[in-house]
């Protein structure tokens, strides 16, 4: 559960495909939003599902998800300069598997926790040494997990499960909330019912700043319980009641130290709600995967999968005590398993199954802060550039590269469009100078009559750069003077002493 140049032009435009590996997305309607797909969209191999995200201490993303091309086992990537990465190995789990999550300690350990498809057994595994490694031998049984580690490294699953006893007709339901403790997984909460149909689902964990456990799960409605001194106690949230079934649950702390939960109502609506007569109605329809975060700044998003926006991911975020939506919808097509996740700049992450790239995984990013990259290949170097969102990039001076003169910044390392200093900037972007190779020029200068040029011998030439400006000085002597400066046509090309011009390519000047 998700808590939060080249030969021709054909071979350019077929090279133009590597500028999505630079995490770059240079139009189109996703740019236009202000969303960016980090890496390009669909970077997994094959299909993905349960996808889930998480921000490590330095803000890098990392993705955990069920990847259909290595038999439906765990693959984690993460995010870098170079594109996405594979943590560990891909398909690292022993078994195939459903319900990831993925969080970090303090000490920027990443931990993986699923349900292995067959039996239901829930695992963690953390990274050591870039290797998945089991934490303890399993958790337990159930249908649904979650997962979180608080400040010193103590790691809590929470997790649902349903059995039935066909010979005797009876249902057992539950909820237990386990925590990592010497080697050992020990039970901290647990609910449990004999009662037909009394479904325990969409587990939800989350921790406050004094790392009290707070959880959250479907029982004929929401509940939320909190650890205090040795037992737990049910927090009222307030606003409407909601005594039926709910889904998607996804908890979390807000700039208060308070429980703020969303989930799928009956209406089947996503909804948000908290202990301070806060309860909103987010989506206008049907909303599905609802995944809620809080920044540090205390700002809550939500998102999910929207059935009115034609099943695309969306995102809205509280401000001016109302939900706002954050750009128009995230994906290109339908979305599934949405997972989002704030940065400590103001960024959002989404991380979902993207049904418009053949259902691999995409994340997208939202930030106001754009960064602007200057490629000068060999140049002088020139600042990143950060632009917010709509601004416009100021352009800088042309970079200096011996034995080259600079012509232009271009949208791609192929020179093929030239960038607009006027165009708005809707997406992390890096420009490309070009340069052509500086050509060189003779000039010849000769003199006919009585007289020199200054610095030059009669009938000597020197190699200049193409469109040097020069200056050829005439000194006539005893009684002589200049009549006039003809080239190598015989033109009279200027009757002064001193001639300025643009060198060409080759040139001959004769003064008389």
């Amino acid at each position: 559960q998700s808590v939060f140049a080249a030969q021709d032009v054909n071979s350019r435009l077929e090279g133009l495909g590597e500028l999505s590996d630079r995490g770059a997305v240079l139009g189109g309607s996703q740019a236009d939003t202000g969303w960016i797909a980090l890496g390009g969209e669909g970077f997994s191999k094959g299909d993905a599902e349960y996808t889930s995200i998480a921000l490590d201490n330095n803000n890098v993303p990392y993705v955990v998800y069920v990847d259909a091309k290595n038999d439906k086992k765990a693959t984690v990537k993460k995010y870098t300069d170079k594109g996405w990465q594979t943590v560990g190995k891909e398909g690292f789990s022993p078994k195939k598997i459903k319900n990831t999550s993925i969080v970090f300690d303090k000490n920027n350990t990443p931990y993986v926790l699923y349900i292995e498809e067959s039996s239901n057994k829930i695992a963690v595994s953390k990274l050591v040494k870039d290797k998945w490694t089991d934490v303890g031998y399993f958790v337990g049984y159930g249908d649904e997990a979650a997962l979180a580690v608080d400040s010193k490294g103590t790691i809590y699953v929470a997790y649902t499960y349903s059995t039935k006893n066909i010979l005797c007709g009876l249902s057992l339901g539950g909820i237990v909330v386990n925590k990592y403790v010497k080697g050992l997984w020990l039970p901290e909460f647990s609910l449990s019912s004999l009662v037909k149909n009394n479904l325990y689902s969409a587990p939800s964990i989350a921790l406050d700043s004094r790392d009290n456990p707070y959880v959250a799960f479907n029982n004929n409605g929401i509940n939320v319980m909190k650890a205090s001194g040795f037992g737990w106690n049910s927090i009222n949230l307030e606003g409407k009641p909601n005594k039926n079934n709910v889904k998607y649950v996804s908890l979390a702390i807000d700039k208060d130290g308070k429980p703020l939960v969303a989930f799928q109502d009956n209406k089947g609506k996503a909804v948000v709600s908290n202990t301070k007569n806060g309860y909103w109605e987010v989506s206008e329809g049907k909303a599905e995967y609802v995944s809620l975060t809080v920044s540090k700044d205390g700002t809550p998003y939500i998102a999910y999968v929207d059935q009115k926006n034609g099943n695309k991911a969306v995102v809205k975020k509280f401000e001016d005590n109302k939900w706002n939506s954050l750009g128009n919808g995230i994906s290109k097509g339908k979305a599934k398993y949405t997972s989002i996740v704030a940065d400590n700049n103001g960024g959002v992450y989404v991380a979902y199954q993207d049904d418009a790239n053949k259902k691999k995984a995409t994340v997208s990013k939202f930030t106001n802060q754009l960064v602007v990259k200057f490629e000068t290949d060999g140049g002088t170097q020139i600042p990143d550039q950060y632009v917010p969102y709509n601004g416009k990039v100021i352009r800088p001076e042309d970079p200096v590269k011996e034995g080259y003169i600079f012509e232009n910044w271009y949208v791609d390392s192929f020179f093929i469009e030239e960038y607009d200093f006027e165009t708005p900037v809707k997406s992390n972007l890096t420009l490309y100078a070009k340069y052509s190779q500086e050509k060189t020029c003779n000039l010849t200068v000769n003199v006919v009559g009585n007289g020199s040029v200054e610095g030059w011998a009669n009938g000597e030439t020197k190699k200049f750069t193409l469109g040097d400006k020069v200056t050829l000085l005439a000194i006539p002597e005893d009684d002589s003077k200049l009549v006039y400066w003809k080239d190598e046509f015989g033109r009279v090309v200027s009757t002064d002493a001193e001639f300025t011009f643009d060198l060409g390519c080759p040139e001959t000047f004769t003064a008389y």
